[in-house]
């Protein structure tokens, strides 16, 4: 008989923190799941300390195999998946004590292509992180167009990351859902939920906090990425090419450009390039900010961006992007904040 959850961990390079994440589903109230280790090439004790507590465990099952990313190592776990309900949990955080009895009432009775909750994120002190979509569930394509509008527009009130949803196991392979390398796409979990949401007929938003995420000094979120417009550049040419195979584009347009010059090309590669590192400098940073606002894909992205809702402020900062005027930039993320040029940001890893 197939278990209810598939709660699917994707390892690399997690060694002091492997065995916390794992305790965190082993000690669960509920116990109908099957716990599956991906180990993604680690070259640390990672693969060791996966056998053993496979050895100790029936419910733990582990795939040994080369290096291919995060979003490799979850699609290689979800193949073999036999549950009902997929969770894909970050290997260096943990869940909470009676997270899955509390997935496990909310999704029994309707089965919800998806079910949506809070989380905790700890960084120096804990901060309780809840989702601007609003509790209860949502049926139907209409009511979750509610959630999917939130997500394109407030993205990072919104969540929009795999680990703070589990996904009905049918519906996934109904849709042939799959996450897209973040080697090709920035922000892997923001394409495979923008699709998820577009093609759900059901939803269940929760207000519980079921996740706790750990930000780490030094982590890779912290770092400065390379070719990240490049990379969000992809994932919107994709997330187009998704929503007009679905007859949907000329519905979304705007709101996806919106999405893409407002939330990840303002909001996160602008603040990136001002992150000084080893090979890269902040005179670098500028560089790049003013040559991929000429880029033509963004600039005609710039061109029907939905601004509704959008304040003065906003808006000003908007046409400066139109303009590729960095210096704005560079006064609002360096000057007014204080940020030293010669500041690194984390430990090179």
């Amino acid at each position: 008989m197939s278990p209810y959850f598939s709660i699917i961990l994707p390892i690399y390079n997690v060694a002091p923190y492997l065995q916390r994440c794992v305790q965190s589903v082993l000690d669960q109230r509920f116990c109908d799941y099957e716990l599956i280790l991906v180990d993604d090439g680690s070259t640390d004790r990672s693969p060791e300390i996966c056998d053993l507590l496979a050895s100790q465990h029936q419910c733990i099952r582990v795939i040994h195999k080369e290096n291919g990313g995060l979003s490799s190592a979850r699609n290689e776990g979800t193949r073999i998946a036999q549950g009902d309900y997929i969770w894909w949990v970050d290997s260096d955080d943990w869940i909470a004590p009676d997270a899955l009895q509390i997935l496990y009432q909310a999704s029994i009775s309707k089965k919800p292509d998806m079910v949506k909750f809070n989380y905790i994120r700890i960084e120096q002190d804990t901060l309780l992180c809840l989702s601007s979509a609003q509790p209860g569930f949502y049926h139907g394509r209409r009511e979750v167009q509610t959630l999917l509008n939130a997500g394109f527009f407030s993205a990072g009130q919104f969540c929009l990351s795999a680990w703070s949803h589990i996904y009905r196991r049918s519906f996934l392979e109904m849709n042939r859902l799959a996450f897209v390398s973040e080697r090709i796409v920035g922000s892997e979990d923001y394409l495979f939920n923008l699709k998820a949401l577009l093609v759900a007929e059901n939803v269940q938003v929760l207000t519980e906090q079921l996740y706790f995420y750990e930000q780490r000094i030094g982590s890779l979120s912290q770092r400065y990425k390379q070719d990240l417009p490049k990379r969000y550049t992809q994932l919107y040419m994709q997330l187009r090419q998704y929503y007009s195979g679905a007859g949907m584009l000329e519905v979304y347009d705007k709101k996806i450009c919106r999405f893409f010059v407002w939330h990840l090309l303002h909001g996160t590669c602008i603040s990136n390039e001002y992150r000084v590192s080893s090979g890269h400098s902040m005179r670098d940073g500028r560089k790049n900010i003013y040559k991929f606002l000429g880029d033509p894909e963004i600039r005609s992205a710039m061109k029907r961006c939905d601004c509704t809702g959008l304040r003065w402020k906003q808006r000003v900062q908007l046409l400066a992007m139109r303009l590729r005027l960095e210096p704005v930039f560079y006064w609002l993320y360096v000057v007014k904040s204080g940020k030293k040029e010669e500041r690194h940001y984390g430990k090179e890893i």
